[in-house]
């Protein structure tokens, strides 16, 4: 296969990966992607101009990829501030129940509703922030391999700095990934 028809089977994996995230969340999927566009980092054809549009091909895939970091993390998110596990149930009467203790145990019905709702409220919390720590946590890797796939754009496949400084001010990613991936095409 030439690395022209292995780019472009590269590519459509990684279109077909990109579009079964945009449809499940998965955070593996952009891992798999990750993977997928690295897969030929460290080789490079002898034409140097078709080196430079695979390499310019991979920048727009992991641009691809970052572009779905920037629509779907959370610019908030913490992942050292993971919401409780159990809500605080309200006073009944001078006392206070323990957290856990299950709403049928609390006699008027507009606290009960209350708590109940507390407890709702914080079951969607505690599903946002692990399905949130998923992203952060291939966001992360995601990252480390793109600015090492960047750095074999540039020095394997003979993209210039300018090429790929050009390339990341298009792209939709979050500030912070334009700023690392641009870091990592500096010789």
């Amino acid at each position: 296969m030439s690395d022209a028809n292995a780019q472009s089977a590269i590519r459509s994996k990684v279109i077909g990966t990109l579009s079964r995230y945009d449809q499940s969340r998965d955070p593996a999927l952009l891992r798999d992607a990750s993977d997928q566009i690295s897969q030929q980092d460290g080789s490079a054809p002898p034409d140097p101009e078709q080196a430079r549009r695979i390499g310019q091909d991979r920048i727009a895939l992991w641009l691809e990829v970052f572009s779905r970091f920037k629509r779907d993390l959370d610019p908030g998110f913490d992942p050292d501030n993971a919401p409780t596990l159990r809500v605080m149930p309200p006073l009944v009467g001078n006392m206070q129940l323990p957290p856990g203790v299950p709403p049928s145990s609390i006699p008027d019905p507009e606290l009960r509703w209350k708590y109940e709702q507390d407890i709702a409220g914080n079951r969607d919390r505690i599903r946002d922030f692990a399905a949130q720590n998923k992203l952060h946590e291939a966001h992360v890797a995601v990252l480390e391999r793109a600015a090492e796939s960047i750095r074999d754009a540039h020095a394997m496949l003979g993209l210039s700095g300018q090429e790929i400084r050009s390339a990341l001010a298009k792209g939709d990613v979050l500030p912070g990934d334009r700023n690392a991936l641009l870091q990592a095409a500096q010789p």
